[in-house]
């Protein structure tokens, strides 16, 4: 038998591997897999409690087999590492909740099986497995809140303890100027500042705890609203009578990622309290205004 030349040889496996070249050209020509938000995007603020859907989006004609979902949290120096969501088969999709501050790193590795190319015949993956990101979200606390408004609506009730004899203030919660829900903080608090009396900061200048005074108890609700109730118990000395004056401001408390605690300044209030009239033999009533400051 002839022997195969030295050239001949280097031609077949320039050839060979020339095949091999375009087949994974044209493998990459149809996309690489990615992880895609529903409804979002990656550039988009993320605030505390916001629900992420997520989707492995696969070009690529070879089937998964598995889908290995993980996540990666940050906040100051903490740092969990790389920890498992969730892992399966058909898990191309998963809801990513989140109620804490910091930011996180999502990622998932796709494992492929092989692909059936004739009766008895499959074709295995160019790669056993993608792995797809890491994509990253970073999640702030609320920002602000508006004034809903009052109960009573005119903003006057009766000196004294009981029924109408206190006004409620109704304020929402917002983030970047949005109305947001009440998921992810667990309390709400305030600090006053006097200026009718004169008298020192009520908490010292710090956050009083929730619900720490009964005229002005603050609480909240899933839905994103602080509700602000203040009385007066005794009665002016003369109508339009400036009785309290002062500065409020308004806190919510949210954890990060570590499990610390904060407190965020979301706004304040300028409060005036006075009397509005004094009849006879009764004790009159008072009169409330509030703006934002």
């Amino acid at each position: 038998m002839r022997p195969i030349s030295i050239w001949r040889r280097l031609m077949v496996l320039t050839v060979g591997l020339t095949a091999l070249i375009s087949s994974d050209r044209a493998v990459l020509a149809q996309g690489s897999p990615d992880i895609q938000m529903n409804g979002g995007s990656w550039n988009g603020d993320r605030w505390i409690g916001d629900e992420v859907n997520l989707t492995v989006v696969n070009p690529l004609p070879w089937p998964v087999t598995t889908i290995k979902w993980e996540a990666r949290y940050t906040a100051g120096s903490y740092d969990s590492g790389w920890t498992l969501l969730n892992q399966g088969p058909n898990l191309t999709q998963i809801t990513f909740p989140n109620g804490r501050q910091g930011t996180a790193q999502v990622r998932a590795t796709v494992t492929y099986g092989p692909r059936p190319i004739g009766i008895g015949q499959s074709e295995p993956p160019p790669v056993p497995f993608s792995l797809i990101g890491p994509k990253t979200l970073t999640y702030k606390p609320a920002d602000g809140f508006r004034v809903v408004g009052f109960v009573p609506a005119n903003r006057r009730a009766s000196y004294g303890f009981g029924p109408n004899k206190s006004i409620t203030i109704t304020l929402q919660l917002q983030a970047g100027g949005n109305d947001r829900h009440g998921a992810g903080y667990s309390a709400v608090f305030e600090k006053i500042s006097y200026f009718v009396p004169q008298l020192p900061p009520e908490f010292d200048g710090g956050w009083g705890p929730p619900l720490d005074h009964p005229l002005r108890a603050i609480w909240g609700d899933g839905g994103g609203r602080i509700y602000d109730e203040k009385g007066l118990t005794t009665p002016g000395a003369y109508v339009g009578e400036l009785q309290f004056e002062y500065d409020q401001r308004i806190g919510i408390q949210y954890m990060d990622f570590s499990g610390a605690t904060h407190i965020k300044d979301i706004g304040g209030l300028h409060i005036h309290q006075e009397c509005y009239d004094l009849t006879p033999g009764t004790s009159g009533e008072w009169e409330l205004e509030a703006t934002k400051n």
